[in-house]
């Protein structure tokens, strides 16, 4: 596989973006106990690792020093929040912020929000009028378009994620 997608980099007609997603489609299949899968607003998948206590101590020191990282189509994004666990909707709208308005400069103390609505409760019986609340987070992270090829042969398969799982 690795060579497929080597020649494949050499040929013209395939575009960056092309070889960013054979690669995330790649870690999908070969790390489903560590990456999650996900779609973006436009239908692409990414490849989210979070950067917890699931992963060993020893490939933590292998890995780039973010909570989230994230593989895609749109390059290899990786971000730290001020709170997690971080749901759903506030990773979407961080890896797409990150795509958007970074291209290749860490971009620090972003703030992302998401509304939700109140659980029904005594304690928040006077707010229900309100009907929503916020929540934000910073990000500080970075979007890298040419690194996934790199993450991947030079990190990701130094690590012992891959052989963890074949056991």
């Amino acid at each position: 596989m690795e060579n497929e997608i080597e020649t494949k980099g050499e040929n013209l007609d395939s575009t960056i973006e092309e070889i960013n997603q054979q690669i995330t489609n790649q870690v999908l299949a070969e790390y489903p106990k560590y990456f999650e899968e996900y779609l973006l607003d436009d239908g692409s998948n990414i490849a989210l690792l979070q950067n917890n206590r699931r992963i060993p101590e020893e490939d933590k020191e292998i890995l780039p020093p973010y909570q989230f990282i994230a593989l895609s189509k749109y390059g290899l994004t990786e971000f730290n929040c001020s709170y997690s666990p971080l749901e759903w909707e506030r990773t979407k709208k961080a890896i797409m912020l990150l795509i958007e308005l970074s291209c290749g400069e860490e971009i620090k103390d972003m703030v992302v929000s998401h509304w939700h609505a109140f659980h029904r409760i005594r304690k928040t019986k006077g707010l229900i009028k309100l009907k929503k609340n916020i929540k934000s987070v910073l990000i500080t992270g970075v979007n890298m378009l040419f690194e996934v090829k790199d993450f991947y042969y030079n990190t990701l398969l130094s690590t012992n994620l891959g052989k963890l799982d074949e056991s």
